[in-house]
């Protein structure tokens, strides 16, 4: 498949991987895999499969939009963003330069995903602050958030 049929978005994610079960305990390293849309012949209806970053075209780079999931370590509180640069936007969470979680800091990043597109980011993040979107966060780190409470 050409980088020309794949989607306008790319969604990175940390996968645990170990052989035979596919998934591994959080004290491994996970490996990240891009989430890839496949069509059928027609291009009609199509499926969402893990794609390894090598077989990816283009990877996001640097100044890929993203957005990610903030706990707080020491409050039950979960915080969603968007930015272009994820290390300095985490950097300011944990320094209490921002106004919204100045009061819950320190963090720990839980999850986050890069898109190649400001829109398709930011649609994302919109949607996990809905209700629905809360609870589709709760759903996919579901064991994590269980383990850490």
């Amino acid at each position: 498949m050409c980088c020309l049929a794949r989607p306008r978005y790319s969604v990175l994610c940390p996968v645990p991987y170990s052989a035979g079960h596919g998934f591994a305990t959080l004290k491994k390293k996970p490996i990240f895999y891009y989430l890839d849309f496949k069509t059928d012949s027609e291009g009609c209806t199509g499926t969402y499969h893990l794609v390894h970053p090598t077989d990816w075209c283009v990877p996001p780079t640097s100044a890929s939009p993203y957005i990610y999931i903030l706990k707080s370590l020491h409050y039950h509180f979960i915080y969603v963003g968007f930015t272009k640069d994820l290390k300095k936007r985490f950097k300011q969470h944990n320094n209490k330069e921002e106004l919204s979680t100045k009061a819950y800091a320190p963090f720990e990043l839980i999850h986050y995903e890069a898109y190649r597109n400001m829109e398709d980011a930011k649609r994302r993040e919109k949607y996990f602050k809905t209700t629905k979107g809360k609870t589709t966060v709760r759903y996919m780190l579901k064991e994590y958030l269980q383990a850490s409470k």
